[in-house]
């Protein structure tokens, strides 16, 4: 027991042990709240450019079937960039600053 012990959650060990606990559960639900906040402005502005190449393309005004179509397919992207985002810049803070 004791410091030599790091199964035990007494002495310096375990205040290691309990920090590290801590900063991942801290790392998980900041990366997860700003992937959700990212998330948002990113589907809207990955849609603004898709709604933008498909009128181009067909000279034409969108219809509501083709904008639910795209809107499926943005969320997606939009899901994947945003957590990828998050996860990756929080483990850089983290990295820099603990």
């Amino acid at each position: 027991m004791g410091l030599r012990d790091p199964g035990s959650l007494t002495g310096v060990w375990g205040l290691v042990y309990l920090f590290k606990q801590m900063m991942t559960f801290f790392y998980s639900i900041t990366s997860i709240l700003l992937g959700i906040i990212l998330f948002f402005p990113v589907r809207k502005f990955i849609l603004a450019l898709n709604v933008n190449r498909h009128q181009s393309k067909a000279n034409r005004a969108i219809t509501d079937k083709e904008l639910e179509v795209l809107k499926g397919k943005v969320t997606i992207a939009a899901v994947i960039i945003a957590v990828t985002f998050a996860f990756l810049y929080n483990k850089i803070l983290i990295l820099n600053f603990y």
